[in-house]
């Protein structure tokens, strides 16, 4: 393939170390059909397919209430990860100059991503039930996040957002964790 950025006429390809929800192929062959398109197009396939078939054969397998989480790397950019209940983990490579480029995708349960690097579509893209903290290139992700009102007494001091437990003495300790104004004193309603 030839194109802006690119030499030789590589395709393509998507490889996979491991796959629980059988949606490696699938994958590939939705990239092998997009050898035309710009980097972040290719970034974008392969988290738009992971992230539709993944969440298609995860509820299939009863793998997942809510879905899953999807994160594509430039596996040349440092990171930190620390994924838990990985389904899939496989490399995608898209042929740049004189060499490729070599991405990372994970479909999982939750967990947490640090990207050290560059950012935009052309290194990473993810996709599910995440939230971005100020920290820049951290994302947490969770099977599901649930919103919480802390009182002190009848007064609303504040929210907080958690992504374990989903009772109301795990947001109650979260209250009282984050938020000053509960004086160790909130309980927590949802919101």
């Amino acid at each position: 393939m030839k194109g802006r950025g690119l030499s030789g006429d590589s395709a393509h390809n998507f490889n996979w170390n491991f796959d629980v929800l059988g949606i490696a192929q699938e994958i590939r062959t939705i990239i092998g059909q997009s050898n035309n398109q710009a980097r972040e197009g290719y970034v974008k396939a392969l988290l738009e397919s992971a992230y539709y078939w993944g969440n298609v054969k995860a509820k299939q397998k009863g793998l997942s209430q809510h879905g899953v989480n999807v994160m594509v790397f430039n596996l040349g950019l440092r990171y930190d990860e620390q994924f838990k209940d990985v389904w899939l983990f496989g490399t995608g490579t898209y042929p740049w100059w004189n060499g490729t480029i070599r991405y990372g995708v994970w479909v999982f349960r939750d967990g947490e991503f640090t990207n050290h690097g560059d950012g935009g579509y052309i290194n990473w893209a993810f996709k599910g039930r995440f939230r971005r903290q100020r920290e820049r290139g951290f994302v947490r992700f969770a099977e599901k996040f649930t919103c919480w009102n802390c009182l002190e007494g009848n007064r609303n001091v504040g929210d907080v957002e958690i992504w374990w437990g989903h009772r109301n003495d795990d947001a109650a300790w979260a209250c009282n964790q984050w938020i000053s104004d509960c004086n160790g004193n909130c309980t927590a309603v949802p919101k």
